[in-house]
């Protein structure tokens, strides 16, 4: 794609959210402005964490410039979950794979909006988006989310890279079983150093995280900068001096490094493939 510096952004309503009611059934969608739906794309899916409303997570962790800036044919989606630990229930409805199933077949006519053009074969969108590979990210409370979709065979066999960023407990599948990330796509973290040791539940999970890796004979770069592309096997656990939890996705623009490595692949009829 050419370089840009715009994005295209809307809010949807969803007809399938991780919760109902109250305003809360909406996702945030972004795209560059040179996005071409008729081509092979990438889905990136972003899960945001507790304590600010969609809105101001969309700003804090700049996820239009983030999109524009990886350079790549992707879509950026952020759906509303949990903001509220102590009254909402994390994942909600997204823990049933039926029910995330149907989030994921109603984006293309969200994308369609997205793009703003009516002229769109809705079609042949909805078969790129179907065959679109995914890009799991997540920011702090966020991991409940996206333990749970990574447990649907769904994503599984569309997965290109689980990227988390200070989100990482011993509770989540992809920290009790790396390997079964490993198989389909590319592991990476993003952390303070700090992060290991704020408290009870953060405690040495990065460096026990690397240790399992090891075992499964996967040396992990300690930069996103350093490696070439991500593709199924590759892991990264890069720890970051900055003193903000709110900075770690949107310093040094490393969500659009995650993005910008992640191959938007095609065969001979041009069509992705997972």
């Amino acid at each position: 794609m050419p370089t840009s510096t715009k994005a295209l952004t809307t809010t949807v309503q969803l007809g399938f959210p991780a919760f109902s009611g109250g305003g809360r059934n909406i996702a945030f969608l972004a795209c560059a402005a040179e996005f071409d739906p008729r081509k092979p794309f990438n889905i990136a899916l972003f899960f945001h964490g507790f304590e600010r409303s969609l809105d101001q997570q969309v700003v804090a962790h700049a996820l239009a410039q983030q999109v524009v800036e990886c350079r790549q044919n992707y879509v950026l989606v952020c759906p509303r979950t949990a903001v509220d630990a102590a009254t909402e229930k994390n994942p909600g409805k997204f823990a049933d794979q039926n029910h995330f199933s149907g989030f994921l077949g109603e984006l293309p006519d969200h994308i369609k909006t997205l793009v703003r053009d009516e002229s769109l074969d809705v079609t042949g969108l909805a078969d790129r988006a179907g065959q679109a590979r995914l890009v799991i990210a997540n920011f702090s409370a966020g991991h409940r989310v996206a333990s749970t979709v990574m447990s649907h065979p769904l994503v599984r066999h569309r997965l290109a890279a689980l990227a988390f960023f200070d989100s990482l407990y011993q509770s989540n599948a992809y920290y009790q079983d790396p390997g079964a990330v490993l198989k389909t796509g590319a592991l990476v973290g993003v952390h303070r150093a700090v992060y290991d040791q704020i408290g009870d539940d953060e405690r040495d999970n990065h460096k026990d995280l690397i240790a399992k890796l090891v075992g499964l004979h996967v040396t992990p770069s300690t930069s996103i900068d350093a490696v070439d592309r991500l593709r199924p096997g590759i892991a990264v656990m890069e720890s970051v001096n900055i003193d903000s939890h709110w900075q770690i996705v949107s310093n040094g623009g490393r969500l659009a490094k995650v993005l910008a490595k992640v191959d938007v692949k095609t065969d001979d009829q041009g069509a992705a493939v997972g």
